[in-house]
Order: structure tokens, then sequence, then C-alpha cells
């Protein structure tokens, strides 16, 4: 048996959701938490490993796969942290491929998981304090490469007047370095 739940809703920008896959036997069914939706799937029960590959449009997912999963009859189970790109709905899930063999190598048995719903929606309080804080490093970047030109120019300007200066005292023409 495998099942799978994701925390709902999710804010953006906010803190990361979590979907949580489960695969054990039937008679050690897991807590589903409250604040989540989940759904329910039967798996052959003989398989050893796992490997859990979690799908989730417009999020990115950490860690993007499993690795190999050692199966235990009392439960086995694995965390994703989903952080949304978007807001919208979105059908969330997992296929698991069931390995017969202790490192998830030879032929396997695949099982796409019933997704479930994700609502993301827009945090307006954070979007706008990260607007805020965007502008605010970037006029600062600004500020700064401004500044630097200014010394720049500050420090040019004399030293242009000191060439011309030390030309004409050795009377030097500027353009005496071309051939006629």
């Amino acid at each position: 048996m495998a099942t799978i739940d994701a925390n709902t809703p999710l804010l953006l920008p906010g803190p990361p959701g979590i979907l949580h896959v489960w695969i054990g036997l039937e008679s050690e069914k897991p807590v589903v938490p409250s604040n989540g939706n989940s759904s329910l799937d039967t798996l052959e029960d003989s398989m050893q490993t796992a490997k859990i590959d979690p799908f989730a449009p417009d999020m990115a997912i950490n860690p993007p796969s499993s690795g190999c999963i050692r199966l235990s009859p009392h439960g086995s189970d694995m965390r994703f942290a989903l952080t949304p790109t978007r807001a919208g709905p979105f059908d969330v899930g997992a296929t698991i491929n069931l390995f017969d063999s202790k490192d998830c190598s030879g032929a396997f048995i695949s099982k796409s998981l019933k997704p479930v719903k994700v609502n993301v929606a827009v945090n307006q309080h954070a979007a706008i304090i990260q607007h805020i804080n965007e502008l605010k490093d970037n006029t600062w970047q600004d500020f700064l490469k401004a500044w630097n030109k200014l010394w720049i120019a500050v420090f040019a300007i004399p030293v242009l007047l000191l060439k011309q200066h030390i030309y004409k005292r050795l009377k030097i023409k500027g353009d005496s370095h071309s051939k006629n």
C-alpha cells in the first residue's frame, strides 16, 4: 500500500510545502496530516526496495528523487519540499519504482500514485515586501556604480590636466607621436 499527501494551501512567496510519500503494509496505515490532501493506492507487497520520483508542475522539488529506499513492513517514507513558482491549483504526485533487489537494480514495477490537489495562493503582503527589497537592492547597486564613476572622474581629470601641463613644460606636442 502507498499513500501520498501534501499540505495545502501554499503561499507564494512563503515556506515550501511538503509532499509525503509512505509505502508499507496495509495493516500499518500511516497517520495523514489533517491540513493536507491525500490519496491511497495498492502496491505489490513482496518488493524489497523502491525509488520515488515526485512530480509537481511549476514547483521546485527538493530532493528531485528519493534514491534507493529499503522498504520496511512497518512503513517507509520520504518527504519532498515543494517550492511553488506561480499561483494556482496543481496536481502533485509521485511515481514509485519497486525493485525485488536490495540495491534498486534489475527489473522493476512502476506505479504512478493518484495525484492530490495543492492550491497555491499569492501572499500579497510578502510579495510587496519582496518587491520593495528587490527595488531597494537594485537602487543601492545603481548608486554604488554611479559613486564609483564619480570618483574615477574626480581622479582622472587632475591626472589629464597634469599630463597637459607636463607636455607644455617640456614643449612636447600631443600629436608628436604621429609620423608625417
